[in-house]
């Protein structure tokens, strides 16, 4: 059963992929647990349990500390830690754990949310163990192997940065991009820019920022950054994504998008009086005549 993905849970699906893949890594996204239920946003693989020093520069505080194989990364961006999004943490590391077949100790489950849950709801659910800021543990044995992260808790350490993009507060994430920016754009690794590049498109097309208030954002020697990844580093499409097609249009005459198109795709969905009123009558009796 495939749930309602949020652009979020994609990006943060792309992020997981084209971050941990290349640093061998085992990445899932997506995942059903088993046939016919709902899939849970990423699985991380980790055989040989132990990180990589390149893998410990993008992993968060909490994830960064786990020892076991499976790792299950679920993002709540919308909606804070409820009951709902606890329970189905849980189905989905009994169900991992049942279907893989997996020692407890091989399983580990993280609820990620981007909004602060209130003290109240995090003591409810017995997680009052702070193992950092923003990483909690639970006392409640049904949770015991779900830890929370509070993204807008979490502190400044370069390791939790990129995680600090999917952060819901705007001071947290635009902190965490004035932080990335100053790697300079050059030093960064292609699929970094890749993730900047659309988590800047998001925040502007579905976020509701402009590009003005995320420039604002950042120090003035920054801005230019922004620009320079906008226009430099991003692919056609990354630079198109949002638009709606007279946008992407224009500033394009007729002719030079009439070039892109035979007779017959010109004319699709256009009815026969539509096309005759295209022609000046005299100039059509003139041609239907020369056809004669």
């Amino acid at each position: 059963m495939k749930e309602e993905r949020t652009p979020y849970h994609r990006l943060f699906c792309d992020y997981m992929k084209n971050i941990f893949i290349p640093l061998d890594l085992k990445v899932e996204t997506n995942y059903p647990i088993m046939k016919g239920s709902p899939e849970l946003d990423v699985l991380i693989i980790n055989d040989k349990k132990k990180w990589t020093k390149e893998q410990l520069q993008y992993l968060p505080d909490g994830l960064r500390d786990s020892t076991s194989i499976h790792n299950i990364l679920e993002l709540k961006y919308t909606q804070s830690v409820n009951y709902k999004s606890l329970c189905q943490s849980i189905t989905y590391h009994v169900g991992h754990l049942n279907t893989g077949k997996l020692d407890r100790s091989e399983i580990k489950t993280f609820l990620i949310s981007s909004k602060t849950p209130l003290e109240k709801t995090i003591k409810k659910f017995g997680f009052t163990i702070k193992l950092y800021n923003g990483i909690y543990e639970s006392t409640n044995i049904l949770a015991e192997n779900i830890t929370l992260i509070v993204l807008n808790e979490l502190d400044d350490h370069p390791h939790n940065m990129m995680m600090k993009l999917f952060a819901s507060r705007k001071k947290t994430k635009f902190s965490a991009l004035n932080f990335l920016l100053k790697q300079g754009s050059s030093q960064l690794p292609e699929n970094i820019r890749s993730i900047i590049i659309k988590t800047i498109n998001y925040w502007r097309i579905i976020g509701g920022y402009t590009m003005e208030e995320i420039q604002n954002s950042v120090t003035e020697e920054d801005r230019a950054m922004i620009a320079d990844f906008a226009v430099n580093f991003a692919t056609i499409e990354e630079r198109l994504a949002g638009l709606n097609p007279e946008e992407r249009l224009a500033g394009l005459n007729p002719e030079e998008i009439f070039k892109l198109y035979n007779p017959e795709e010109r004319v699709a969905g256009l009815n026969p009086k539509e096309i005759i009123g295209c022609f000046d009558r005299e100039e059509l009796k003139r041609l239907l005549n020369e056809e004669e």
